[in-house]
């Protein structure tokens, strides 16, 4: 009884190092996945923009002064799981946890007023 005790804890224990060896400090492979880890500035000539492959993306904006500041802007874009482009409502100077895999060419005042950015998460293998 001893020895099977023994040996269902050596299993737990190389269970454990082998799952420590997939974290960086104490984040998992999948929380990577839901953080900015790189970005970069869309630009109107871009539109419509997408990451490739269907890749989703976060979406950040920032006024170009403050005269024209509101805490929430109406952004058109095709969500992760959506069919089609719609109105996105998006917080003004934050990143946004909305899912995005398009930004729309009709989005005509976004540009004037704000600079738009994108975030992408760490790509996870076999997903």
């Amino acid at each position: 009884m001893k020895k099977m005790f023994l040996a269902a804890l050596l299993v737990i224990a190389g269970w454990t190092a082998e799952a420590q060896v997939s974290f960086k400090g104490n984040v998992t492979q999948f929380m990577n996945a839901g953080r900015i880890v790189d970005m970069q500035e869309v630009i109107q000539s871009n539109l419509p923009y997408t990451k490739g492959k269907g890749a989703p993306f976060s979406i950040m904006i920032v006024p170009k002064s403050s005269e024209n500041y509101t805490e929430i802007f109406m952004v058109k874009g095709k969500l992760y799981q959506g069919d089609t482009v719609q109105n996105i409502p998006v917080s003004v100077n934050a990143w946004n946890s909305v899912a995005l895999i398009e930004l729309s060419l009709d989005n005509p005042t976004l540009f004037v007023y704000y600079n738009v950015y994108v975030g992408f998460g760490q790509d996870i293998e076999g997903l």
